[in-house]
């Protein structure tokens, strides 16, 4: 009650009645002091109205009216305040019970109520042992409540309660067994954000294998002192700040990620490659790291368009994108980063001297991101095993000549086989294959089919020889002939003799 009339004029007293014939006054004091609010309260209870023994006593769906006697209402007039309110002493229903959208460190409960109320789960390990809970909205009956914050592959025991608009509460927990749920191993999501200067990966790099797990990769972490693949000679992209630009694959290549083949990526300003479309945020945000397939070294606000290169380079089993010296926005500062696509699936992020001290790094399936996000720390990943199969002291898939030591990595041509395996060490060959003259269907065999795709070039106008022209010169004397076809056809049919060194071309 409030009446400022009285202020300071403690106790006060309230008439109440019941609809049901019970008749008690309660005493109201004055808090805090000198405001003219008065507070006070009598128990209400079932049971046969007895006056004047402090206890209203009254049955569901009757109703208590409040009467003040009011001595002046502000005219210079007495007047009679009253106010009433429903008696409800019945606890909610709480039914349909369901334990949905288990994750690993959260789960959703549903159940319905036969009267709105507000609903609150607790959980523990034990049913009666609380350790985790959580509350919905209020004056719902169909209710939906997230408990998160659980451990990964845990089992928990969940009761719920519902409270009523009058305060009143029911407690489901399953007849004293509570409601069982265990949730599932937790996904890494091989991404961390760095939005509290907390950069910690220069000259590190992070590998991500496709290893048949349900977090799809497995992933380990390493020093580096230089780029895993050398940037020179690639092919320099020229873009504007928060822009994009598609590189297509050639030669049939496709790059994986999360196990979906593309034949082009494109590649952001902003130190990110997407997949199947271009992207220009340059707000390293959660949400927008997941919204696309995406390979994110350093999403932060750079622009090329101030300085540094941004280029990329196809090698016999990679695509390579490389940052250098990049600057982030209205900043002189510099970013190095690469990002290497491997074809059969492996997927590489090195940063060297990066000077941001924010930013996204890792990789994303373009899922929106999930409730049970947890964060990734990248750095602490385990460190890369070193598969050197011929024990020269480089680590696949970097080794130029993997099956044999060449620890100089020396390489005449620049292609991507070092001398030591190359079979024509001065000849760059697309792919880098072993190539043999008259292997013209470029399938390492000489057969009658290279006779008929000779013939059908030579005489038809079909393709060329593969994977370059100069393999269908068999005699090796400087041009493609039916001479060539003669030769092939003496070889293969007769015994005749091989054609010649490919190298001597």
């Amino acid at each position: 009650m409030r009446d400022l009339d009285l202020a300071g004029i403690s106790p006060q007293g309230v008439q109440l009645t019941t609809s049901g014939g019970d008749v008690e006054t309660a005493t109201l004091t004055e808090n805090p002091a000198n405001s003219g609010v008065f507070l006070g309260s009598l128990p209400v209870t079932p049971g046969v109205p007895t006056g004047g023994n402090g206890v209203l006593e009254s049955a569901d769906g009757e109703t208590i009216v409040a009467t003040y006697e009011d001595a002046d209402d502000g005219t210079g007039s007495p007047a009679t305040v009253a106010d009433s309110a429903a008696v409800d002493c019945v606890v909610p229903v709480i039914a349909n019970v369901q334990v949905q959208s288990v994750a690993g460190t959260q789960a959703v409960i549903t159940f319905d109520t036969d009267e709105p109320a507000t609903g609150f789960l607790e959980a523990g390990m034990t049913c009666g042992v609380v350790t985790h809970g959580a509350g919905g909205p209020s004056g719902v009956t169909s209710h939906s409540i997230q408990l998160g914050g659980l451990s990964p592959l845990t089992t928990y025991s969940v009761s719920i309660t519902a409270t009523d608009g009058a305060g009143n509460s029911a407690t489901d927990d399953n007849g004293a067994a509570c409601y069982s749920l265990t949730t599932l191993d937790q996904p890494d999501y091989f991404t961390e954000l760095f939005d509290l200067s907390d950069g910690d990966l220069d000259h590190r790099t992070m590998e991500f294998t496709p290893d048949g797990s349900g977090d799809y990769y497995s992933a380990c972490s390493d020093t580096t002192s230089t780029f895993p693949t050398d940037p020179a000679g690639g092919t320099t992209l020229s873009l504007a700040d928060d822009a994009s630009v598609e590189v297509p694959l050639t030669g049939g290549q496709e790059v994986q990620l999360y196990g979906v083949s593309y034949a082009s990526c494109f590649v952001g300003s902003n130190g990110y490659v997407t997949f199947g479309s271009g992207d220009s945020d340059l707000s390293e945000t959660l949400s927008d790291h997941f919204d696309l397939p995406r390979i994110s070294a350093l999403f932060d606000d750079l622009n090329p368009a101030a300085g540094g290169t941004i280029s990329y380079r196809q090698r016999t089993d990679r695509l390579v994108v490389t940052y250098e010296n990049v600057p982030e926005y209205s900043t002189g500062n510099s970013n190095n980063i690469q990002i290497e696509m491997f074809f059969a699936g492996m997927i590489s992020i090195t940063q060297l001297q990066v000077d941001a001290v924010d930013g996204l790094v890792g990789v994303s399936g373009g899922t929106d991101v999930l409730g049970d996000y947890v964060e990734s720390d990248l750095s602490a990943y385990g460190i890369c095993v070193c598969v050197d199969p011929d024990t020269d002291g480089i680590c696949d898939p970097i080794d130029n000549c993997p099956l044999v030591s060449n620890a100089d990595q020396a390489n005449a041509d620049g292609d991507d086989l070092g001398d030591a395996c190359d079979p024509c060490p001065a000849l760059v060959t697309p792919g880098d294959i072993a190539l043999m003259t008259g292997d013209a269907t470029a399938d390492s065999l000489i057969t009658s089919e290279d006779i008929i795709f000779m013939v059908v070039y030579t005489f038809k106008g079909g393709p060329p020889p593969m994977p370059i022209e100069e393999v269908g010169d068999v005699n090796c004397d400087g041009s493609n002939t039916s001479a060539d076809i003669l030769y092939l056809v003496n070889h293969v049919f007769k015994g005749g003799p091989p054609p010649c060194d490919v190298c001597a071309l």
